[in-house]
Parts: structure tokens; sequence; C-alpha cells
């Protein structure tokens, strides 16, 4: 149980680092946009970083639930084997 209990904070914190890492590329990508063009004015800057925003927190929730989803599926399937492991193991 233990282990498994390790592999869960692994994978929380592999999730956690790929979101990050993520939202650090969106950021790099968005101050390339504002930066790449001088004649860039206000209100199409603003409708950018909009759009990137929009964009970046759709992508990251479908990622996480992805990631949930999948997760979840094999937590589920690890627990049950390990209740049965346990019932092998009393009997």
């Amino acid at each position: 149980m233990k282990t498994i209990l390790n592999t869960k904070k692994t994978v929380n914190y592999y999730i956690y680092t790929n979101i990050t890492v993520f939202i650090i590329a969106f950021i790099i990508m968005l101050i390339d946009i504002l930066t790449i063009d001088d004649k860039l004015s206000l209100s199409s800057a603003l409708i950018s970083i909009g759009v990137v925003i929009i964009i970046c927190g759709i992508f990251l929730g479908l990622l996480w639930i992805y990631y949930k989803l999948i997760y979840g599926f094999l937590i589920k399937k690890l627990m049950k084997n390990y209740k049965e492991l346990e019932k092998i193991d009393y009997e």
C-alpha cells in the first residue's frame, strides 16, 4: 500500500511539473507575440493576450482532465488488485 501511495505522489508531481512547463511555454509565447511586432496596437495586443489565455486555459483543462481520468482508472485497478492480494494473504 505504501508503494501505491508513493506512486500516486510521484504521478501528481509529474502532472504538476507538466502543467508548470506548459504555462511557462505559453508565457514565453505570449511575450514573443507581443514583442515581435512593434506596430501592434493596444487593442490588438489585448486581443492576442486574451486569445492566448483562453487557449491556454482550455488546453490545461483538457490536459488535467485527461491525466485525472487515466490516472483514476489506474488507481482503481491498483486498489482492486491490492485488496485481492490482501484477501489472498489472509487466507
